[in-house]
């Protein structure tokens, strides 16, 4: 650690707070550092302390370092903080997704900690915001970061991430503690408001990417018993991002024996027992925006006049869906 002023000689040197390791067993790095010298790369996103110019010795920052699996060269290394002088942003934790995205997260107290399509304003000023950021594969650029909570000194040290998790369909997950009211909750949520005393955990859950996906199901309003009943279900993607993994689940109606299912984009599961209860599972590996699949499903009708046979269909996907209500739809046919 290169700092001996009053702000940084309270920070015990250069440390490492996360680690993790890709599938080519890659190491990304998180932690804080005082130092001016801190190894960085060319190209990185911050190759300097952001607060040169503004603060006469080194700051505290965190950093995101990418070390190969060999062990013996770093990929790429940054800084990551804000450009306030006597402000720390210290790193916790790190994540990595299969495209090479890599995710930090931890405690920033600066306001002009860098965002990118952040989610709320904040007011940071002197106590700690929980940040969140994505850095792009080669670590030269910011894809998302934003500040949630922070406020006014008296409630330091406001928010901070201590674990994240991602996935391949623009979900980050983040857990830490929360220390005071500000940190935003959402509607139906297990704990909606701060329960009090010096500090609470936190629970959050980030998309990145959203796909309203509904659908349809249409039959005949009546049929005669023992004849084969066709369900049209249809699927739609009405965006604004792609859906990924969609998956059609529809189980066989009670009244009914499975005759066969058919789609028009990717594939079917059929049940071996062809009985109710059994389900009939239809997977499409991605659909755009505005795409739409039809599955076709045949039952033979076994119950007798006068009974009614009821279907329903359900669409779901690891993408969040900000409209679940039109994710089922149920088709209802009179046996004559």
């Amino acid at each position: 650690m290169s700092g001996t002023n009053g702000f940084c000689s309270s920070v015990p040197g250069d440390s490492i707070n996360g680690i993790a390791v890709d599938a080519q067993s890659n190491a990304y790095l998180t932690g804080v550092t005082c130092s001016r010298n801190f190894p960085t790369t060319h190209g990185a996103f911050q190759r300097t302390d952001p607060t040169i110019g503004t603060c006469p010795w080194p700051n505290i920052n965190a950093f995101l370092s990418k070390l190969n699996s060999a062990g013996a060269a770093l990929d790429y290394s940054t800084y990551l903080g804000g450009s306030t002088c006597n402000i720390s942003t210290v790193g916790y934790a790190v994540a990595v997704d299969s495209a090479g995205d890599a995710f930090v997260t931890g405690s920033s107290q600066d306001d002009t900690f860098p965002t990118v399509d952040p989610i709320f304003p904040t007011n940071n000023e002197g106590g700690g915001a929980l940040f969140v950021s994505e850095f792009n594969p080669n670590a030269s650029a910011l894809l998302f970061s934003t500040l949630l909570g922070g406020c006014a000194g008296a409630c330091d040290p406001g928010e901070t991430g201590y674990a994240i998790q991602t996935d391949n369909y623009g979900n980050i997950y983040v857990a830490g503690q929360a220390n005071n009211t500000l940190l935003p909750t959402t509607a139906g949520a297990f704990q909606p408001t701060f329960g009090g005393g010096p500090s609470d955990a936190f629970a959050l859950h980030i998309a990145l990417t959203q796909a309203d996906l509904a659908v349809t199901n249409s039959a005949p309003s009546t049929i005669l018993s023992g004849t084969d009943l066709t369900y049209s279900i249809t699927v739609t993607n009405n965006g604004p991002d792609t859906a990924k993994a969609v998956t059609l689940t529809d189980t066989i109606p009670t009244g009914t024996k499975f005759v066969s299912a058919t789609t028009t984009s990717g594939s079917c599961k059929t049940p071996h027992g062809r009985k109710p209860g059994d389900a009939v599972t239809c997977t499409v590996s991605s659909l755009a925006n505005g795409a739409t699949f039809t599955v076709t499903m045949i039952v033979n009708v076994t119950y007798k006049s006068g009974k009614t046979v009821t279907d329903t269909a359900t669409v779901s996907s690891p993408v969040y869906d900000a409209v679940p209500a039109n994710n089922t739809a149920p088709a209802t046919t009179m046996v004559n």
